[in-house]
């Protein structure tokens, strides 16, 4: 993590955009490689993620030290770290939490969906979340690993607002009109790609699809809390995502209804990241009408396409042609 940091303040991006292909093409290769010994198991395939990270790990360290080793001889002083220890100790103290906290959010929905219902449920959710999320997650991480530093450098010239409102208007650009096309065809999209048994799995991504834009929105810009150490902000939305996503998928589940769970589970992320986006904006300084005008235009753009693909949907047009349709307007 520390190297990735390291390269992301020197803007090195390609070199971290091919380790990361390098750690993830390893750890597949190794895990595959593993999977024939005799009696293989999950601890296989744990052997291989540590393999692809090491890999990765020793080739970035390998760039960083040829390169910038002088640079680091000369300015690591014990007198420096013990002052940026006591300094930045909110980092550890309160990260460490709130990252715990993160990480059971995210495993939360697969342990309670299959609690209440079944591992199909379960899977459906999986398909459908895993669909929107691993090329926003994608995206959103290389944004975030392209604008910490210069957020960080905004900072220190009195000039994180507008870097901040222009970071917000580059998300909402990329991230709106796609989701609000999923939100009307995810189900037939599904069903067109993956076949029609799965066509719940693309009915639960069109419930989730506008949490997903909340999510995307406010993802990378959440370093701006580190950036002007408000680790506690970060903290509390933490805990508050954590209880209202317990809480919808709890109602869902006592109610045995998985529809009406991850309709409650999508309504609580969307206040839950809608707040987090606007204490980010708020801290930052952005005016919230610049970013609520932005997101009124961009609507108004989307909105002929969504009343067209609307009407079709509504006098049951072929799935696939549904589907051939939203992709001509995305690409328009």
């Amino acid at each position: 993590i520390a190297l990735n940091y390291w390269n992301s303040r020197t803007h090195k991006f390609g070199r971290l955009s091919i380790i990361t292909v390098i750690n993830t093409a390893v750890t597949a290769l190794g895990q595959i490689g593993l999977s024939f010994r005799p009696n293989a198991g999950a601890g296989e395939l744990i052997l291989g993620s540590i393999i692809g990270i090491f890999c990765a790990t020793s080739l970035l360290t390998f760039r960083v030290w040829s390169e910038d080793s002088v640079f680091i001889m000369n300015n690591v002083k014990w007198a420096k770290i013990h002052d940026g220890i006591i300094r930045y100790k909110k980092f550890p103290l309160l990260n460490t939490w709130s990252n715990l906290i993160n990480s059971f959010s995210w495993q939360l929905p697969t342990f309670m969906l299959t609690r209440f219902f079944s591992t199909t449920v379960t899977g459906y959710y999986n398909l459908g979340t895993r669909v929107m999320r691993v090329p926003m997650s994608l995206l959103g991480g290389a944004i975030a690993k392209a604008q910490y530093p210069r957020l960080a450098q905004a900072k220190h010239k009195g000039k994180l607002t507008q870097m901040v409102e222009k970071t917000v208007q580059m998300l909402i650009a990329y991230s709106m009109f796609p989701m609000l096309i999923l939100t009307l065809v995810g189900e037939e999209s599904f069903i067109v790609l993956f076949g029609r048994k799965w066509a719940e799995a693309g009915f639960y991504t069109q419930i989730l699809s506008l949490w997903t834009l909340f999510w995307f929105i406010s993802s990378p810009i959440s370093r701006v809390l580190d950036i002007l150490e408000k680790q506690y902000l970060l903290l509390r939305i933490n805990i508050i995502v954590f209880i209202t996503r317990l809480a919808s998928l709890w109602i869902g589940g006592i109610m045995a209804q998985p529809r009406l769970a991850i309709l409650l589970f999508a309504i609580s992320g969307i206040l839950a990241y809608g707040y987090y986006s606007l204490v980010i904006i708020r801290v930052s300084g952005v005016p919230l009408l610049n970013v609520l005008k932005f997101l009124g235009k961009y609507f108004l753009i989307f909105l002929p396409f969504g009343l067209v693909l609307g009407v079709l949907k509504w006098i049951s047009i072929a799935p696939w042609v549904l589907l051939l349709i939203a992709i001509i307007f995305l690409l328009s």
